[in-house]
């Protein structure tokens, strides 16, 4: 029997700030951690490297798609972000939908950048929920 650590980092990106996120080590609970305030992208990169290199096993970035579940213009920056990140970290990255989480942490009463590491938080929450690890392999 062994058990693993999996400890998980949650994104929710936004143009001018990202939410981030942090699983307990088992990979069950999602808890927020900080909002990262940046001016361009490759500043954004930098912080959350040094997040990841933290004992983490994997990235889950909240994708937004439209209410008719299609793709919208803020689709595809978030994919341009991942990509960007992926080049940056040697880690896996799973996009988990995120519609509505952001109204979530507003209407649970969060403000500024609570909000963004709150709805990061909600994302990697729904992704652990939807994946959840064994402790027995």
């Amino acid at each position: 029997m062994y058990n693993y650590r999996m400890r998980y980092v949650g994104i929710d990106y936004g143009a001018c700030r990202i939410g981030v996120a942090r699983s307990d080590a088992a990979g069950r609970m999602a808890f927020p951690l900080r909002a990262i305030a940046y001016r361009a992208r490759k500043e954004a990169i930098a912080a959350l490297k040094t997040i990841c290199d933290a004992e983490i096993t994997a990235v889950v970035v909240g994708l937004p798609m439209g209410l008719d579940g299609q793709e919208t213009d803020e689709t595809r920056e978030v994919r341009r972000f991942v990509a960007d990140l992926a080049h940056a970290i040697a880690l896996p990255i799973y996009l988990e939908n995120e519609m509505l989480t952001s109204r979530m942490a507003r209407d649970a009463g969060m403000a500024g950048g609570a909000i963004d590491a709150s709805a990061a938080a909600i994302v990697l929450q729904s992704y652990l929920d939807k994946n959840p690890m064994s402790e027995l392999q």
